[in-house]
Order: C-alpha cells, then sequence, then structure tokens
C-alpha cells in the first residue's frame, strides 16, 4: 500500500446492485424532514440521477432515515447507470472495498473509469489509487497518468498522491525536485498532511532549498490538529532558531514543549516520508 497518509483514497460510499433487494420504504412523513425525504425519494423514482445519489447517500449515512445499505445500493447502481459521475465513483467505492457487495476490484476500476473520463477528479484520484495500490505491472504508470489529469484539475491529494510517486520513482524517473513541487501546491490547496511532508522537506532540504522558517509555517498547522512528529519538528527547528539569537522561536518552542507535554498534541503520526 502506499505510504502513511499521503496517498489518500477519498473515496465516498457506493454501492452494487442487489437484485433481491429492495429499498426500504420512507415512513409516512411526520415532519418537515421527513416530507424533505419523501419529496428526494419520490423524484428518485421518477429518474432524476441526482435525487437517486442523494437518497442513496441518506441510507448509507443514516441521515434522516434508518441507515440501509441494500436501499444504498440500489441507488447508487441506478444513478451510475443513468452516468451520473458521482454514483459511479461510490458505486466504484463499494466494489473496492466489498462494502454492501462482494468486493470485486475489476467492477471498481470499471466504474471508476467511466467517472473518470467524464472528467471526474475525485474518481480520478481513486482510480490511480487503484492502480497504484495493485501489483499488476505497469500499473504506476496508469496511476500516474490518473493522478496528473485530478491534480491539473485542482485536486490536492491527487497532487500529493503525484509528488509521492515522484519520492519513490513508481511510474515515473525518481524527481525530489518534482516531489516537492507538486507536495508544495497541495499544501498551498488547503491538504493538511501535504503540508506536513512539505514542512519536513524545507527542513531538511530535500528536492528544495532548506528554510527552517518556511518548514515551521507549514509545520504548524499539522502540529496544532495533533501530529506529534510535526510539533517535534518545529521544536527543533525553534531552538536553532532560538540558539542563534530569535527571542520569540525561544518563546515558542517553550510554547510548543509545554503542549506537547500537557497531551494537547497526541495523535502520534509518525514521520512523514
Amino acid at each position: 500500500m502506499l505510504a502513511k497518509c499521503v496517498l489518500s483514497c477519498l473515496l465516498a460510499w457506493a454501492a452494487a446492485p442487489m437484485a433481491a433487494q429492495q429499498p426500504t420504504a420512507i415512513a409516512t412523513p411526520t415532519s418537515i424532514a421527513d416530507r424533505a425525504l419523501l419529496d428526494l425519494q419520490r423524484q428518485a423514482e421518477a429518474g432524476v440521477a441526482q435525487a437517486q445519489y442523494r437518497l442513496a447517500l441518506a441510507y448509507e449515512r443514516g441521515d434522516g432515515v434508518a441507515r440501509d445499505l441494500s436501499a444504498a445500493v440500489h441507488w447508487y447502481s441506478i444513478a451510475a447507470n443513468h452516468g451520473f459521475p458521482p454514483a459511479q465513483n461510490n458505486l466504484a467505492a463499494m466494489y473496492a472495498g466489498g462494502t454492501g457487495v462482494i468486493k470485486d476490484e475489476s467492477a471498481a476500476r470499471r466504474w471508476y473509469t467511466r467517472a473518470a473520463v467524464e472528467g471526474d477528479a475525485t474518481a480520478q484520484n481513486n482510480l490511480g489509487t487503484l492502480y497504484a495500490n495493485s501489483s499488476t505491472p505497469g500499473h504506476d504508470q496508469e496511476a500516474v497518468h490518473w493522478f496528473r489529469k485530478a491534480a491539473h484539475l485542482g485536486f490536492a491529494p491527487a497532487m500529493a498522491n503525484l509528488a509521492y510517486m515522484y519520492s519513490q520513482g513508481r511510474g515515473v524517473a525518481t524527481s525530489a525536485q518534482e516531489a516537492a513541487r507538486y507536495y508544495e501546491a497541495a499544501a498551498q490547496a488547503g491538504f493538511v498532511p501535504a503540508m506536513e511532508v512539505i514542512g519536513f522537506r524545507y527542513a531538511d532540504g530535500i528536492g528544495i532549498r532548506r528554510d527552517p522558517a518556511a518548514a515551521i509555517r507549514w509545520l504548524e498547522r499539522p502540529a496544532r490538529e495533533g501530529s506529534q512528529a510535526a510539533a517535534a519538528k518545529m521544536i527543533v527547528l525553534l531552538d536553532q532558531l532560538a540558539d542563534a539569537g530569535d527571542a520569540e522561536a525561544r518563546r515558542q518552542a517553550a510554547s510548543w514543549r509545554e503542549r506537547t507535554s500537557s497531551g494537547r498534541n497526541s495523535s502520534g503520526q509518525n514521520q512523514p516520508r
């Protein structure tokens, strides 16, 4: 499997047809929420693909209705067959994870591909992840192809995944510089796992000029969100600046030491690659 949280397969839920099952009927509405759900089911039954997708999500999550994977399977499948890319992506995810349906990687790939060729960035990233996690020769190149497409659409997890492929030389020539470039792009797009990775790369000068100040800027948010590795690295960098006479860095280092010793950073995350 690809490393840690960087190669992230952001799978929404999905389902596959189960002919023997019928969706659970929605009871007679007794509230505004009930009436809204009943209206949604009526739209779904009338053939509105977006309503079918939303109804599937509601059943899968138990959002306003009893959780019912059979009903979710039913409506995801119908919406996917109507050509609705988000439903196709979710249907693929169900096949990929074996959730509500027998696990079937071929079916997952088929449905991801249908959504991906329509330009759905989430499906493109998921398809790339499926290929990257495959042991079949040549699949790394396919993974890079789909990660790149999603990255060019601005999908931050795909940028991080493409960066990882460059860092490992999988499907592309190894390039620490390209890895750093895509990690930073993902971080700038708000993807927190990439912030941590590019922070370490700035700290250690991997594929990019060493810049402790930039490293601290990128590591701060992951540290605040519970990454012990990011917090520990920040303290090391702040100590270095403090030793050079930076009083503010000394104050911040002390503050982060107090924060970590008090248990406010306790996610236990390992250092990213």
